[in-house]
């Protein structure tokens, strides 16, 4: 069941069937098409900063346009917020556990991890002889991460982020990821830390 709702997630962040621009919910804009280039040349700039490609940027299928605070908001299809790489990796710091999911002797496999940023890479600590680490290390996965409440108003957000991950072994790189103080489920003498070098990110919020 774990596995048809993370690849659920990840299938609904890859997706990008293109729809055609709705005016419902745009309020009073002078110009629909000015406003989507707007919104889009916003969330671009700041994903290309990041020098992470967005997925949620560059997703061209948008039905409704609208507006948060500061800016201007693009949603998808499913009338969910897409938010920019900035944002995404802002939002990850956030929560300390998140989930992988990669490919286990030809079959797919989500594990929940604890997890911590450093700059644009995700750390993650496990045991070194967990079939996570064996499975993983060298191959190009899945992360994901979400936090939802429904405490009278609904919201929650979902962000996706795909890479390489790769062991540490570096003892320069070793040495300052543990001063991260990433805690594992359990303690293990042989523990080890798996780096994803995150290359594609993408982000949804529920609307508020």
């Amino acid at each position: 069941m774990a596995i048809r709702v993370m690849a659920f997630i990840v299938a609904v962040h890859l997706a990008g069937a293109p729809e055609a621009m709705s005016s419902r919910r745009l309020g009073t804009f002078d110009s629909v098409a000015a406003a989507g280039e707007q919104a889009r040349s916003c969330q671009a700039g700041s994903s290309s900063r990041l020098g992470v490609r967005s997925d949620s940027a560059d997703a061209q299928p948008v039905r409704a346009l609208g507006r948060r605070n500061w800016g201007w908001v693009i949603v998808d299809s499913a009338g969910l917020e897409l938010l920019s790489g900035q944002e995404c990796f802002r939002l990850l710091a956030k929560v300390p556990v998140g989930r992988v999911v990669y490919t286990d002797r030809a079959l797919p496999a989500v594990q929940p991890v604890t997890f911590t940023l450093l700059e644009q890479t995700v750390i993650i600590r496990t045991s070194a002889h967990s079939r996570l680490a064996h499975a993983a290390t060298g191959k190009v996965v899945a992360f994901e991460a979400d936090e939802f409440k429904d405490t009278g108003v609904r919201s929650g957000w979902s962000v996706v982020a795909i890479g390489h991950a790769v062991k540490v072994t570096d003892p320069t790189e070793l040495d300052a990821v543990k001063q991260l103080g990433l805690r594992a489920w359990t303690q293990d003498a042989e523990d080890c830390y798996l780096r994803i070098s995150v290359e594609i990110v993408s982000g949804r919020r529920l609307p508020t």
